[in-house]
């Protein structure tokens, strides 16, 4: 069964493996302050002739500390930058290193508590686990949670998106048990932002609907999934894919509690959708299209089934000779 999922939004190129990937990647580290370290990267480093992004780095650094002193923020900014690039060369002990010490500049400067404090703290936990120190970076991402809290209120929405985080270490780690409260915690905290931030609300709905999948609460994942798609297409700047997504979970759950007909209703409406948002033959249709043909055939809608059958299999042959079809 298609469980729901989020759709991804468009990774950092920093990110590192494992918890790395959706801690940076799956942006529950806040969105401005990546975009903010890799236009960095392209203003200090990627424009230089050197052939090592990571020399032109270094070399930023002490040009930094020559100009401005030691623990100077445009320090901070230089050693940041070039923590990323060793993220991004599998070079974590350095990388980590160089956190510490621009967490070290940053909280001189602007206090224990300071935003960019927080969203180091969650660079740094992902670099802990994925060196296996899962409990180091629990620690660091409930401190990182704790300082929103106190600098940014309760229901700010990076207070969300530091409950992210920690979900996403605790579904890692298989402590299942202790998701329920921090994902109902993150959808209320989205729900209160939901006019300004709809699609963060319904992709926190839809990670909620996929841990009831997988505790077998389907009625639960329903109604989840539901609200979330009601949620995505209300937003004005929804894009179709995001929609589809919804409607082919959806259609899955219902399969699964035997509401049939309206399986079927949801399979239409994706197929629609997919086909709006991507090429008509992008492999993602040719799932929903297989899906939507097995439940054909459940209610003895053969002709039917075979259509959706032959289109799925004219994707799929296409796919194989042109393999850069994503």
């Amino acid at each position: 069964m298609r469980q729901p999922r989020p759709m991804s939004r468009a990774p950092c190129p920093a990110a590192a493996a494992g918890l790395s990937l959706i801690l940076i990647g799956g942006r529950a580290v806040p969105v401005r302050a990546e975009e903010s370290l890799w236009d960095q990267v392209k203003t200090q480093v990627l424009k230089t002739t050197d052939s090592s992004p990571v020399v032109s780095a270094e070399r930023a650094v002490k040009d930094a500390e020559r100009k401005s002193g030691r623990y100077d923020p445009d320090v901070a900014d230089a050693v940041e930058t070039l923590a990323a690039l060793y993220e991004a060369d599998g070079r974590y002990a350095e990388a980590e290193h160089a956190l510490k010490r621009a967490l070290e500049i940053r909280e001189r400067k602007g206090g224990a508590g300071s935003p960019q404090a927080a969203t180091m703290r969650h660079r740094l936990a992902a670099i802990a686990f994925s060196q296996g120190r899962p409990a180091d970076a629990e620690r660091l991402l409930k401190q990182a949670l704790a300082m929103r809290q106190v600098e940014l209120g309760p229901d700010h929405p990076d207070v969300a998106t530091a409950l992210d985080a920690l979900v996403t270490l605790y579904k890692a780690t298989g402590r299942t048990e202790e998701l329920e409260p921090l994902l109902k915690r993150a959808v209320a905290i989205r729900e209160w932002h939901q006019w300004t931030e709809p699609l963060a609300y319904g992709r926190v709905l839809n990670v909620l609907a996929a841990y009831y999948v997988e505790q077998h609460r389907v009625p639960d994942a329903i109604a989840a999934t539901e609200q979330a798609l009601a949620v995505d297409e209300s937003a004005e700047d929804t894009d179709s894919a995001i929609v589809a997504t919804d409607l082919s979970s959806l259609a899955a759950l219902y399969q699964t509690a035997s509401r049939l007909n309206d399986a079927k209703t949801m399979y239409r409406r994706a197929i629609e959708a997919w086909d709006s948002s991507l090429k008509p033959d992008h492999p993602e249709v040719a799932s929903t299209l297989e899906e939507y043909a097995q439940l054909l055939r459940n209610l003895g809608a053969v002709p039917q089934a075979e259509e959706a059958e032959a289109r799925a299999h004219t994707i799929r042959a296409h796919a194989m000779v042109s393999p850069g079809v994503r």
